[in-house]
């Protein structure tokens, strides 16, 4: 049976990134049909392999995956360019971002002002990590506060969708199906490979963590010991779902995973069958270029 190739990806505005451990390829939905772009990728692991030591390694894939975001967002951008606004268009534009910063300022205010009420009885101060406890818990209840109110706007659902597609896509692909849109749909578009996993987890972790750091040290001491616990928190989670993946179809796997999925499931929507096309047509090109460079091809340059 023929080795599978480890892919991952990344939804775009308008379209969708793959990428191995040597080819990234972005393929963009434009009036025109599907484009698609590609190039070799070397990354930091296979250059320093220091870089690939537990515990340092998701650090290394965080920054590349946030450079990848950036040149993949320009790089759409370029493929798709937008007509000009108009002005009615700049003052709705200008007025949902007047509204956004607006609920976002609220948010914290509250949640400010509750944990300021929190602190005057007496027990909470008189216990510091029950304290702590009722504003990590906070803190998750606000954070999923501001998905639904941020998240949910008609840009960000297109996003989603297409987020949705590039897991049913990979899914399809890992399970040997026939990499067809009408194939493809039937697959879940969740996956347990992704960034949202890492971020659930890691939010949670370091939000236990922090139910044990005392209140009554010098801010920026305090300021540090939360960067270190996110740091540790991240690091961990990390390597714990690296572990956690081997085992992902048994129980304790399918029971780890079961809360995680459902946080992804806020970020992905189920895509429509050009979105899912838009996916493949990504797939196919990195798939193609691996093969071509097992092969002792010239990387199969496309661009």
């Amino acid at each position: 049976m023929k080795q599978k190739i480890k892919v991952g990806g990344m939804a775009l505005s308008n379209g969708v990134m793959m990428r191995s451990s040597h080819f990234i390829a972005i393929a963009i939905r434009t009036p025109y049909g599907i484009r698609v772009f590609s190039r070799p990728l070397k990354s930091l692991k296979l250059r320093y392999k220091f870089l690939g030591f537990p515990f340092i390694r998701g650090f290394v894939i965080l920054i590349e995956v946030i450079l990848l975001a950036f040149s993949s967002y320009r790089l759409a951008s370029k493929i798709r360019k937008k007509p000009k606004l108009k002005l009615k268009e700049k003052i709705k534009s200008a007025s949902n971002l007047f509204w956004s910063i607006f609920y976002l300022l609220l948010i914290v205010g509250i949640f400010q002002l509750i944990s300021l009420k929190i602190y005057e009885v007496e027990i909470f101060r008189k216990v510091p990590i029950l304290f702590n406890l009722s504003t990590s818990f906070l803190l998750i209840v606000f954070f999923f506060t501001l998905i639904l109110i941020f998240f949910q706007t008609p840009q960000n659902v297109k996003l989603f969708s297409y987020h949705g597609a590039e897991h049913k896509v990979i899914n399809a692909y890992e399970k040997d199906s026939l990499l067809e849109s009408h194939s493809v749909k039937n697959f879940s578009r969740l996956h347990p490979r992704c960034g949202s996993i890492l971020a659930a987890l890691t939010l949670f972790l370091s939000s236990f963590f922090l139910i044990f750091l005392p209140q009554n040290l010098f801010f920026p001491i305090y300021f540090l010991f939360v960067i270190l616990i996110f740091s540790l928190s991240f690091s961990f989670s990390f390597e714990l779902i690296l572990v956690m993946l081997k085992f992902k179809d048994s129980l304790i796997g399918k029971i780890f995973f079961l809360p995680l999925l459902g946080f992804q499931a806020l970020f992905t929507r189920e895509p429509t069958s050009d979105q899912i096309k838009v996916a493949i047509a990504a797939l196919k090109e990195v798939l193609k270029r691996e093969e071509l460079l097992t092969k002792g091809g010239k990387n199969g340059k496309r661009d």
